[in-house]
């Protein structure tokens, strides 16, 4: 019977399977990244046969999704890498007999080897014969030889390096444009609008996020920080990934107004919603911004954690 798992959970289990392997381990994932691929070579019996499957070169390994390093160690280690242009499928098959499947790559994020780590779904069924048979006829013997040569990672990786680079500089001022367009067509599907309260509402809000971009973009100029993306799936309207890394919420002084959580010199209040961002680690940062200058603290998740918000609280 097939049992549903986690990420974390099926990269444990895969783990333990294939250090029993006694024939073969084949893996076809679209993703692929360097931490993931390391914790699967420590385990690998020897003399088994090792197949991956991926994408070919293109625009995932400029993105990172990925990471031509992780193919190099496969290698070196007795894997023979096969691409496929239009793979989607996720399989950790074992012995042709144990096949995991499901949503998660073959990627940190993937096996919940980091903190932000994807939410994924994978299952365990036994391998047929003509399961087997199925997934090499439509994708196995489809995909074609990648030739890694000695020195092959040592004259791609400068090129791929600069191209990388010169993709996420056009990703944020893409993502500047989107924001932008965003606040100046907030009203363009509501043209004749009944309520001007809401009009004033959403007015405010866009006061308030022209503010955080205004001290952001100060921060920018002042080369204290490289890059911002406003982050607002999942976030409040404060939060920001900064330098491609870190994500911070930015709070601005409350002045004399009643605060919620502490008081110094000023006073800042944070919601609830806030508080189990933090709390939940998708939060790295808090940047408290003092009163109308460039002037700001800012204050890890591990501080605020274990001085103002315990996680018995």
């Amino acid at each position: 019977m097939s049992k549903l798992m986690d990420g974390a959970d099926f990269f444990k289990k895969f783990l333990e399977d294939i250090a029993g392997a006694e024939k073969s381990v084949t893996i076809i994932s679209p993703f692929i990244s360097k931490k993931a691929v390391l914790e699967i070579i420590d385990k690998l019996p020897k003399h088994i046969q090792l197949l991956f499957v991926t994408l070919p070169p293109g625009l995932d390994y400029l993105t990172g999704a990925v990471e031509p390093e992780a193919i190099e160690i496969l290698s070196k280690n007795g894997f023979t890498i096969k691409v496929f242009p239009n793979i989607h499928a996720k399989l950790y098959i074992v012995d042709e007999k144990i096949c995991y499947i499901g949503s998660a790559n073959c990627t940190a994020r993937g096996m919940g080897l980091i903190e932000d780590c994807n939410k994924e779904f994978m299952t365990k069924v036994d391998m047929q014969d003509e399961d087997f048979s199925l997934i090499y006829n439509e994708c196995i013997n489809k995909s074609s030889l990648l030739l890694i040569s000695d020195g092959w990672l040592n004259r791609y990786i400068p090129d791929y390096q600069e191209l990388q680079s010169r993709y996420k500089h056009l990703i944020h001022e893409l993502q500047e444009k989107i924001n932008q367009f965003q606040s100046n067509n907030r009203y363009s599907n509501n043209l004749r609008n009944d309520n001007p309260t809401e009009i004033e509402a959403d007015s405010d809000r866009d006061h308030q996020v022209d503010q955080y971009e205004k001290f952001l973009a100060g921060l920018k100029e002042a080369n204290i920080i490289s890059s911002y993306v406003h982050q607002k799936n999942g976030y409040g309207k404060q939060t920001y990934m900064v330098d491609d890394k870190h994500m911070i919420k930015v709070f601005f002084s409350k002045g004399q107004e009643p605060t919620k959580l502490f008081e110094k010199n000023y006073r800042f209040a944070i919601s609830k919603a806030g508080v189990e961002d933090i709390k939940s680690n998708k939060i790295h940062s808090i940047v408290f911004v003092l009163g109308e200058e460039q002037q700001f603290v800012s204050l890890p998740r591990t501080f605020l954690e274990s001085t103002f918000f315990p996680k018995n609280t």
